[in-house]
């Protein structure tokens, strides 16, 4: 695994994955974007993330919900 701070994006909408992703990276973050609550969801539980940004609505589940599992 790579050095450094390590954060999970998650948002439905192509744009803001991209345009997030660029930001981090340009601030020397690792950063994943995925594009829905429930790829975040395995991906969290499968990787050391260190922040995890979510988008509040996404169509297959808000960001709350997504914390209470």
């Amino acid at each position: 695994m790579e050095d450094g701070i390590r954060i999970l994006v998650a948002d439905d909408e192509e744009i803001n994955r991209k345009l997030l992703g660029k930001l981090l990276e340009r601030h020397g973050f690792i950063q994943k974007a995925v594009e829905s609550g429930r790829v975040a969801l395995n991906e969290w539980r499968s990787g050391d993330w260190d922040l995890v940004i979510l988008d509040v609505n996404m169509p297959d589940t808000d960001s709350f919900g997504l914390i209470n599992n």
